[in-house]
């Protein structure tokens, strides 16, 4: 039997989200994380139940941090959040050109209302990804979503990923 592995292309915007090779926060460098993250944290269990039924976390990467969910009944399936909470929050009117330049890579960009900072949902190719800014912590998410994976509302996934978020999560 063969194991098809699948890769999420996560879209950098020009150095602006994800750019650069990760680096750990400088010390007391206020509003950025100084705690290695963990999926099972980021990720409880209740929202995996609810939104990613039958699917096993494989976590890689410490910055950013990467969680893959895999359900080894189907192939194909799979869903990824990649997260980087190692630098500074961008103003407002940088974030919302980050946002624009992202909608407009890909295919079908949208705003999404009222989630964290700043967020943005677009098709690259047959993957679909959700970028979101929280707005509690200096934290970038993206969630990736193959086609096969999960057949659930993904962007209430994102909603409840962003709540589980807090400060003292991620060490602030």
């Amino acid at each position: 039997m063969k194991h098809w592995a699948w890769s999420i292309p996560v879209v950098a915007l020009s150095g602006i989200a994800f750019g650069g090779p990760p680096k750990p926060p400088p010390p007391n460098q206020a509003g950025v994380n100084h705690k290695e993250l963990k999926c099972d944290e980021v990720v409880p269990q209740a929202l995996r139940d609810k939104y990613l039924p039958g699917m096993v976390l494989k976590q890689s990467g410490r910055v950013p941090l990467e969680c893959n969910f895999e359900d080894p009944k189907v192939l194909g399936s799979m869903a990824l959040l990649s997260i980087d909470c190692s630098k500074p929050k961008l103003p407002g009117d940088r974030l919302a050109a980050a946002l624009e330049v992202l909608k407009k890579s890909g295919k079908d960009g949208k705003n999404i209302p009222g989630l964290g900072q700043g967020a943005a949902q677009v098709m690259f190719g047959g993957t679909e990804q959700i970028h979101v800014h929280d707005d509690k912590t200096p934290c970038k998410l993206v969630f990736g979503f193959g086609p096969q994976g999960p057949k659930t509302d993904h962007v209430e996934y994102a909603r409840g990923v962003v709540a589980a978020l807090t400060p003292p999560v991620v060490g602030m």
